[in-house]
């Protein structure tokens, strides 16, 4: 049975001082029925001293009580039973009083400073049973006169207890007259189970002798889970606070065992356990995913999953996850779940493959039944690769004539193109010599040397006319080889991407053309007609999940609107001096500088160091052949490479995976750091 307490529950100190404020305005009427006497059976016994006697270390204290209407004959005190620090002296002494009243006087004497609530012996008269009235007995500490020492005790929060049960426990706080806290515990984690400091547990309670209020409270909380039964034992606390320092004897718990019917997955709770696999039917050297679940309250941290047995399947990863907290609820231990997702890979040959998951019981220390989760076996429909054919699609190669039309040309990369922003500045310092006003020219000279830069590259036409004769006579291995050349010498050029990537289609080289088309698409992102043709590549090799291509502008476009603005910029420079010169001058030196940062981040994704996967590969955590296989990522999908080291590459995924493969397993051009 949970040990259940009837006022609010204190997880940190500031929770402990409001609900501490809060029962003092509830709890008025109650205080005052108490502090009265209260029920009938203390009518009988009047105590004849002080509610609230204080007293020392050694020293001989007497509680009087007078017993109405009983002669000493009558009388039968019941058997002491004083707190850990009380020790009565002899026997109850009872004396006649006048008429029929009874004098009875308890001798008792402490042995250690503190306060204590001594409630003496119980007075039988006949059939009825008399109960004397408690004393608040408060004992300075003889080294700190004037100091009443804190009293602190281990307090289980549950009866019962069991082998591999997550029990409850606090350090408790009793017999206060103010919320204080030890400045330090010292506590020695037993070594025969899992002992954690949690929060959340315990509750404030408030008592009166008299008119005194007496606080109980939690100052520290755990779980103990013992992993063994019979006498166990929490060590003993060394505490320092305002109070001095006092040592708190060790709790033993009487552990029993455990049902027998639990022996293999330890849980001791009320849980439910959940399975989930990602796929009912794979082809071999596919990777399934397992997701075993256990969610409730109990001991999660140390409980053991079902065993899960595989026939066709290897497992290459297992990772676990787990979130819960203090039971403070139904005081179980825990409360929240625990996540096993374990992925297997298909090994065997076309046909069944199967995964059966052990069965699971628990028992749950409140019912004291044992739950029960029967075996479950999941059947995978196995299947070999179906040989691949080769599929084409219907798109035709671009002329020679249309790769030469100056669209595919990308400035950008012409270092000597940037040389025209020089000539603004040296307009301006030569008007500024001459003292003429011939802003104009500054836009005309400006205009002119663009004009002049656009040089456009020439393409080796003798190569690529070899190339189309190859094509003429079905031989589009060797004409993509002619077109890796041309690449070589135009690798930004969009158009030779294109025309390489329906090579590669046509020569059945899936992972190539998807490649050469990806980054056609890269150079030119706002071609809807490239965009549409990729689709069609990426469908038709079922690579429907492929990272995305951001629709930006070209960098040419931005390095354009760069070279207005700078025009711009200096043209202002002729305007007559006064505020809407300054006003112009910082909007136009504004957009230049936006204008040429997202020229800087279009030519960045440009050239980000994107590949594609030659064929079906295996990726690992590590950069090491020898190293546990992790996932298989299917041939032709489109990767990030983030670095190299010693033959591997770290690639990441569309969906953020990131793993180690040969650099032979990749087609790509980037310089990966």
């Amino acid at each position: 049975m949970a040990f259940k307490r009837n006022t609010c529950t204190g997880a940190g100190r500031s929770r402990l001082v409001i609900a501490y404020l809060t029962l003092l305005l509830a709890l008025p009427m109650s205080a005052g029925a108490q502090a009265s006497g209260g029920s009938g059976e203390t009518e009988r016994v009047l105590l004849a001293t002080p509610a609230v006697i204080a007293g020392e270390v050694g020293e001989t204290v007497r509680i009087v009580a007078q017993v109405v209407d009983a002669r000493p004959h009558a009388i039968r005190p019941g058997s002491a039973s004083y707190p850990a620090g009380i020790e009565a002296i002899g026997e109850p002494i009872l004396s006649a009083r006048g008429g029929n009243d009874t004098r009875v006087e308890f001798r008792i004497t402490a042995t250690e400073p503190g306060r204590f609530v001594v409630q003496p012996p119980s007075l039988t008269v006949g059939p009825e049973e008399l109960i004397v009235p408690p004393t608040l007995f408060e004992i300075a500490d003889p080294e700190r006169p004037g100091t009443i020492p804190f009293t602190v005790r281990w307090m289980p929060l549950v009866d019962t207890f069991y082998r591999g049960q997550s029990i409850p426990i606090v350090l408790e706080l009793f017999n206060a007259v103010e919320f204080t806290y030890p400045r330090g515990i010292a506590i020695q984690n037993p070594e025969i189970g899992l002992f954690e400091e949690v929060t959340g547990l315990g509750n404030v309670e408030i008592d009166f002798i008299a008119d005194r209020e007496l606080l109980r409270f939690p100052v520290a909380s755990f779980v103990f889970t013992p992993d063994t039964t019979g006498a166990v034992q929490i060590p003993g606390v060394q505490i320092g606070g305002t109070g001095g320092k006092r040592r708190i004897d060790p709790l033993v718990l009487d552990v029993r065992p455990s049902p027998e019917g639990i022996l293999e997955s330890s849980a001791v709770g009320d849980f439910e356990l959940s399975l989930e696999l990602d796929r009912e039917s794979a082809l071999v050297g596919d990777v399934i995913q397992l997701r075993m679940a256990i969610s409730g309250n109990g001991n999660l941290p140390v409980l053991q999953f079902p065993a899960v047995t595989a026939e066709g399947l290897v497992e290459i990863d297992r990772r676990e996850e787990a979130q819960f907290e203090a039971d403070a609820e139904r005081l179980l231990g825990y409360a929240g779940e625990r996540v096993v997702t374990i992925r297997f890979e298909v090994t065997g040959d076309a046909g069944d493959a199967a995964l059966i998951v052990g069965p699971f019981a628990f028992f749950d220390p409140i019912t004291q039944n044992v739950g029960y989760v029967a075996e479950e076996r999941f059947a995978i429909e196995v299947a070999t690769e179906e040989p691949k054919v080769q599929r084409k699609l219907d798109l035709e190669l671009l002329t020679i004539e249309e790769l030469q039309l100056p669209e595919w040309t990308q400035f950008y990369d012409r270092s000597w193109l940037y040389g025209a922003f020089l000539l603004p500045p040296v307009v301006v310092i030569l008007r500024e010599l001459f003292r003429r006003r011939r802003g104009a020219a500054v836009v005309a000279a400006s205009l002119f040397l663009l004009a002049g830069a656009a040089v456009f590259p020439t393409l080796n036409v003798e190569r690529l006319v070899r190339a189309t004769e190859l094509i003429t006579v079905g031989e589009a291995d060797t004409a993509g080889v002619l077109y890796d050349l041309e690449i070589q010498e135009h690798p930004d050029h969009a158009g030779l991407r294109r025309n390489r990537a329906i090579l590669a289609l046509r020569s059945g080289r899936e992972s190539l053309a998807v490649y050469q088309m990806r980054r056609a698409v890269a150079l030119r992102p706002a071609t809807e007609s490239l965009r549409n043709e990729l689709q069609r590549i990426e469908t038709l090799y079922g690579l429907e999940e492929q990272p995305p291509i951001p629709m930006l502008p070209r960098p040419d476009v931005w390095l354009a609107a760069t070279f207005v603005l700078w025009i711009s910029l200096w043209t202002a420079a002729f305007i007559r001096r006064g505020a809407w010169r300054s006003i112009v001058l910082f909007v136009v030196g504004l957009t230049v500088a936006a204008s040429l940062g997202t020229l800087l981040v279009s030519v960045a994704f440009q050239e980000r160091p994107d590949a594609t996967v030659v064929s079906d590969v295996v990726v690992r955590r590590i950069p090491d052949d020898q190293a546990r296989p992790w996932l298989s990522v299917p041939a032709a999908t489109s990767v990030t490479v983030e670095l190299t080291y010693e033959g591997f590459l770290l690639i990441r995924t569309r969906d953020g995976v990131e793993g180690w493969v040969p650099e032979t397993a990749l087609f790509f051009e980037g310089r990966p750091r």
